[in-house]
């Protein structure tokens, strides 16, 4: 389905006209949050920063130029937390997956040691699985610039659009303190069309003939060479025969007139 059309494949202006609207305001928002990102302040602090004041350990995660580039074409970086500064408007901010993306990257690295854990909500998982990740869902940050990965796979069951939270649950060894960070995505699903055709399990519900080269049939044309065949040697052999007898014959022909 491509949004403003309907399901007849006719164009609707107006549905087109209405995610327009829908979604300008939202891109716009964060053309400005990426060219023109707020200063820092402490009401911007996290419990990281909050906590340990200026020797925090130096937490970031953003998505690089490129996948900002890939996902909604602006060339910059999105950074969700910097230096333990979270940006709480990107945060809030929905971004919506473009259909043919199947996976999001994120870039993250801490100074000192901090541990994280990732979790994963689905608003409905008949039209998308579980989200995935190449790391493992609980562990210490990389203290070298690193990249992990998350799937987002539909099932191709329905058409729907989901909404997808990845929660990254933060604590640093010298604080109780949690710090949550919640990624919010959306993501059109499609049901699929199954255009694919199964070959039956039996040959007496396939409408195809297949070709047996052992138990194939005779085909008309080598019948008739097979019974020509057939023919032409019981002649053969009859006249043998008949002749045979001629032959035994004049042999007693010849013994009686020598006496």
């Amino acid at each position: 389905m491509v949004r403003g059309s309907r399901r007849d494949g006719s164009y609707d202006a107006a549905a087109e006209t209405r995610l327009v609207g829908r979604h300008g305001s939202r891109l716009l928002s964060l053309l400005l949050l990426l060219l023109f990102p707020p200063a820092s302040s402490e009401s911007q602090k996290g419990p990281l920063q909050a906590s340990l004041g200026a020797t925090g350990p130096g937490l970031s995660v953003y998505m690089s130029q490129e996948e900002v580039l890939r996902l909604i074409g602006i060339d910059a970086e999105l950074y969700y937390v910097r230096n333990d500064l979270i940006n709480h408007f990107a945060l809030s901010f929905n971004l919506q997956v473009p259909v043919e993306t199947n996976s999001l990257h994120f870039t993250w690295h801490a100074k000192s040691k901090i541990e994280y854990k990732l979790g994963f909500q689905v608003d409905n998982l008949l039209a998308m699985d579980m989200p995935q990740v190449n790391i493992s869902e609980q562990g210490e940050v990389p203290r070298t610039l690193s990249v992990f990965r998350m799937e987002l796979s539909c099932t191709g069951k329905l058409d729907f659009d989901v909404t997808v939270l990845m929660q990254l649950n933060t604590t640093v060894n010298t604080s109780k303190n949690i710090t949550v960070l919640n990624f919010k995505r959306r993501k059109m699903c499609h049901k699929k069309l199954d255009l694919e055709v199964k070959l039956p399990i039996s040959d007496k519900n396939n409408t195809k003939a297949i070709f047996d080269p052992v138990n194939a049939a005779p085909t008309t044309s080598t019948r008739v060479f097979y019974i020509s065949v057939g023919v032409c040697c019981a002649v053969i052999f009859l006249v043998a025969i008949i002749l045979a007898v001629l032959h035994l014959h004049s042999m007693k022909r010849i013994e009686l007139e020598d006496r």
